[in-house]
């Protein structure tokens, strides 16, 4: 699993030569939501979201959609650098996206 953020205590990851359709890992604790992206043309043009494991509160689910809403692209860009075999730094965000 290779992370690619940190948000406020949640992670975002990707599996190692995962299938598609192209998803991202967010865990917090032992929780385990999926995000799938859909794209076209290198943009990000549906996000749809699925709890693997566990339970995320409604606090938690506001904190990602909105991460989300303004991360989308760069977590695509992520997924095709991993895919590509190359090297991703994990950034670490500690403050609130408003």
């Amino acid at each position: 699993m290779s992370k690619v953020y940190r948000y406020l205590g949640i992670d975002f990851s990707f599996p190692a030569g995962d299938h598609l359709p192209i998803h991202a890992h967010v865990t917090v604790g032992n929780n385990v939501l999926r995000i799938f992206l859909y794209e076209k043309d290198g943009v990000v043009t549906y996000v749809k979201y699925e709890v693997k494991k566990g339970k995320f509160t409604p606090a938690q689910m506001r904190s990602i959609k909105k991460f989300i809403s303004v991360k989308k692209d760069s977590l695509l860009f992520a997924y095709k650098q991993l895919q590509a075999g190359n090297k991703v730094t994990i950034i670490e965000i500690t403050t609130k996206i408003k």
